[in-house]
């Protein structure tokens, strides 16, 4: 087990926050089980896997996560590009200079089917840390192995959290303690309508106050 903030493991994790590390070393950082495992899924090739108390003491992996309130696992990738080919949509980010955004851009994409994402020189690297996260979307959605609605409370849906998304909500509920006012600024169509009206409830936003936010690029 890792035990030394001096680690060369945990020193590549806090290069990797910055882009010319990222881009020299071609690797990126995934935090959270829901990142970890779906870029496993997708056979991006694995650097390192660390998870708290099995392969690094907490408070050290704690110390170089990006989330606020730490992580209970954090891998690292080697970055993968993919050349233009002849898929019949793509969505063309020209100056996008927020990660956030182009990680939002980035899950729209993947919610179309099979679009591919083509970044003009000036947009900001789709491999940061906040556009890895902004590219996770759900927290919550109803259960597969049982029928997600309350027949007898007038189908009241039963939503359940998303198997991996414990490290979001967590941070997200800590950050939130720290805050005087919380903004949801969602995509503006019915799906982050949905990300942003769960949101609320699991981080107790009144929505009769101001709370929406609205970017448009």
């Amino acid at each position: 087990m890792i035990t030394s903030p001096h680690n060369p493991t945990l020193k590549l994790v806090r290069k990797l926050r910055q882009r010319r590390w990222r881009e020299r070393l071609d690797m990126f950082v995934a935090e959270g089980e829901d990142l970890v495992e779906a870029g496993k899924q997708a056979r991006w090739e694995l650097v390192h896997e660390l998870h708290a108390g099995r392969d690094v003491a907490p408070e050290l992996l704690a110390a170089v996560s990006e989330l606020a309130s730490g992580t209970r696992v954090l891998a690292i990738f080697r970055r993968r590009w993919a050349a233009p080919d002849a898929r019949p949509l793509r969505l063309f980010l020209d100056g996008v200079r927020d990660p956030g955004n182009v990680g939002s851009c980035l899950r729209s994409a993947y919610a179309l089917g099979d679009a591919q994402v083509v970044l003009a020189p000036g947009s900001a690297d789709p491999f940061a840390p906040k556009a890895v996260r902004a590219s996770m979307g759900h927290v919550r959605d109803l259960p597969k192995s049982q029928l997600g609605v309350d027949i007898q409370r007038h189908f009241e849906p039963k939503y359940i959290t998303i198997r991996g998304k414990g490290d979001v909500i967590k941070s997200l509920r800590d950050a939130r303690k720290k805050a005087k006012k919380v903004f949801l600024a969602a995509d503006p169509d019915r799906e982050g309508e949905a990300i942003a009206w769960h949101l609320a409830n699991l981080l107790d936003v009144n929505l009769e106050e101001a709370c929406r936010v609205v970017f448009h690029e």
